[in-house]
């Protein structure tokens, strides 16, 4: 039997020599050095081996706000970007929506608007709001408000209809987002301190303010709770932040790297007093517990606000919702917050 060997052309890199192969993975029963857990870090942001996170880029110096006269620390506006197209006259068709139809049909009547006319826009406005998670008694008290700026209103071109809309809306959701009370949270903060100061003696130190974050899940209450943390931080309050949290993997380290963090900027930025701590029992424990105990500790320890951080949960959730009854801060005539 006859044997033929096929050979192939030579490439032009072919004799160079190749670098090292790919190394074994080590797995959970091998011990692991540090060198190995670096060489597993593929982070574009990785630290370097013994080198602390420098605290001037953690946050933006654009994003700062401004200390006033009296030293009160102002959080800098939020510039909303305009897209720029108020002025586009041309016809919704790639947008495709049922609200964007019945707006471009509204543009070509020359009549004023009646409760009529706006009726079908404005259900359809409500449907988009509730597949947007937004509840329904609000998505009907949004277009509601809508509706009643609208009607009488005349606007040729889809444009103008547009503008008209988005100014009414804007209307009503402020009429609904404005409060009936205040919500100058230093000013409740300082009044229940010097109350309590008063009513207890210079002696013993004032309950902290309590203001506890609930929300369903997903929805920034950890982050947005780290944001006031630091706006009070340059408000030189002391905080103490307590993880209620105890389902969520991971919820008590976040919070324990936020309160890092906040920690170096407050030594970095000036004029910022404050102080930050982390109170936390790990997982698993009853949050209303961890939450007495913290307001307990945050008395002994002279803080002046708490902010509880507690696990997202459903409002059709009733034994979670039973399990934040509990969390909630007691009624207190100085007014104590959820947020």
């Amino acid at each position: 039997m006859r044997t033929s060997v096929c050979s192939f052309p030579r490439t032009p890199d072919s004799g160079k020599k190749r670098g090292p192969g790919k190394t074994a993975t080590k797995w959970g029963d091998s011990k692991l050095t540090a060198a190995d857990v670096a060489s597993y870090d593929y982070s574009d942001t990785a630290p370097s081996s013994g080198a602390a996170t420098p605290t001037k880029d953690l946050i933006s110096s654009a994003a700062l706000g401004t200390r006033s006269k009296s030293g009160l620390y102002e959080v800098a506006d939020y510039a909303a970007r305009d897209g720029g197209d108020d002025d586009d006259e041309a016809a919704p068709a790639q947008a495709g929506s049922a609200l964007s139809g019945w707006l471009a049909r509204l543009s070509l009547s020359p009549k004023a608007l009646t409760a009529a006319d706006l009726a079908p826009a404005l259900e359809a406005m409500r449907q988009h709001l509730m597949a947007k998670n937004v509840a329904a008694d609000i998505a009907t008290r949004v277009c509601d408000g809508v509706g009643k700026s609208l009607v009488g209103v005349k606007a040729a071109g889809f444009g103008a209809v547009r503008r008209e809309v988005r100014a009414a809306l804007e209307k009503s959701l402020t009429k609904i987002l404005t409060p009936a009370s205040s919500t100058d949270l230093l000013q409740d903060i300082t009044r229940k301190r010097a109350a309590a100061t008063a009513g207890a003696g210079q002696a013993a130190h004032p309950p902290p303010y309590a203001i506890a974050f609930v929300g369903v899940n997903g929805v920034g209450k950890s982050t947005n709770l780290s944001k006031v943390a630091f706006w009070l931080l340059q408000n030189r309050l002391r905080v103490l932040i307590a993880a209620c949290d105890t389902f969520r993997s991971g919820a008590v380290e976040q919070l324990r790297v936020h309160v890092r963090n906040l920690g170096a900027l407050g030594e970095q930025l000036e004029g910022a007093t404050g102080r930050v701590e982390l109170f936390e029992k790990g997982y698993g424990k009853d949050a209303a517990g961890i939450a007495k105990e913290a307001l307990a500790y945050g008395k002994e320890q002279g803080f002046d606000v708490v902010l509880i951080d507690t696990a997202g949960r459903m409002q059709d959730n009733e034994p979670l919702m039973r399990a934040l009854a509990k969390v909630k801060p007691g009624p207190d005539p100085t007014g104590d917050r959820r947020a």
